[in-house]
């Protein structure tokens, strides 16, 4: 074998191992309606339930105009909005430092007949 075919194995293996869900998903959707994989080995194959998987078949059905080579859009609060929080919660943390909280009282403020007393037997 010459270094031209081991290098397109090598790229070969790209398609046939998917790195993404969307690539995971296409390839699935791809095995099933085009190679005619019946949808329970598809499933198999790619990772799925069979029951995911007859729902993304069915997603598919819905929307078949779905681009696959596209980013997701990304989901999450809007740029800027992560450092504000960040500033409040700065702020608010100067206004109480953690060394002034504490979750154990100290033995000199609390009462003595709030101890534990210990008994030997």
């Amino acid at each position: 074998m010459d270094d031209n075919s081991k290098d397109r194995l090598t790229l070969a293996q790209r398609f046939l191992e998917p790195s993404n869900a969307t690539h995971r998903q296409y390839e699935a959707l791809r095995a099933f309606f085009v190679e005619g994989v019946p949808s329970a080995e598809a499933a198999t194959r790619f990772g799925y339930t069979p029951g995911s998987f007859r729902v993304l078949v069915h997603q598919f059905r819905s929307q078949p105009e779905r681009d696959f080579f596209l980013a997701a859009p990304r989901q999450g609060r809007p740029p800027g909005k992560q450092d504000r929080l960040r500033e409040l919660v700065v702020a608010l943390r100067k206004q109480n430092p953690p060394s002034t909280i504490s979750a154990v009282p100290s033995p000199a403020t609390v009462s003595r007949s709030a101890r534990p007393r210990w008994r030997r037997s």
